[in-house]
């Protein structure tokens, strides 16, 4: 079964510490890690020895022709095959809807707001997905919540 508290901690712990997106290029175009070695909340989960470029490689990623569920594979977490194998490998297997939702929200979190926004945000979701009294990562106390 996947670990998604512990998943939850490892992001939202390493997103809080690097305090800064993670961007492709000078375009802002998000990605799970750059050259400068910033990494996006779901990018704090894949361990370095086990992060491969077609991970951040839209082309590469509808090539393979796979995806969890049977959607058009693309850059999210829960589309994209090569992301999905190796946070199977970290976090157990299966996943389930709610598992992967909760990577939507956190990558969509990443990707759309402003830094200073996503303790409270990160929080929100916290509460969402494992209860208002969970406090995995000293959120409640960063948001006065």
């Amino acid at each position: 079964m996947f670990d998604a508290k512990r998943f939850f901690q490892v992001c939202v712990s390493g997103i809080l510490a690097q305090n800064k997106k993670c961007k492709k290029n000078e375009y802002g175009i998000c990605c799970y890690r750059n050259n400068k070695g910033e990494r996006c909340v779901v990018g704090m989960a894949i361990p370095q020895e086990k992060y491969v470029p077609e991970m951040d490689n839209e082309d590469a990623i509808k090539a393979s022709g796979e995806d969890a569920e049977g959607s058009e594979p693309g850059i999210y977490a829960y589309q994209n095959p090569f992301v999905l194998s190796v946070l199977k490998e970290e976090f157990g297997s299966p996943l389930s809807q709610s598992d992967l939702d909760l990577m939507q929200e956190m990558q969509e979190t990443h990707d759309e707001q402003d830094v200073e926004s996503w303790p409270k945000s990160l929080r929100m979701i916290e509460e969402k997905f494992f209860g208002e009294e969970s406090d995995l990562c000293g959120l409640k106390e960063k948001t006065n919540a």
